[in-house]
């Protein structure tokens, strides 16, 4: 009895790890996008201002 349930919490924090470890890899791939992508978006935005505000 307790090795078998010993075994499927194994399985389980295996299962667990590797989703976290995915997880956590599609976040870094993410907030790198996001901070390569944000500061090209707000220098988009101050020039498009700078254009409105002075004609």
């Amino acid at each position: 009895m307790i090795p078998k349930v010993n075994a499927t919490v194994h399985l389980l924090i295996r299962i667990f790890s590797i989703f976290i470890m995915m997880l956590h890899h599609a976040s870094v791939r993410y907030l790198s996008q996001c901070s390569q992508a944000m500061p090209t978006a707000g220098y988009a935005y101050a020039t498009k201002r700078r254009v409105e505000n002075y004609p």
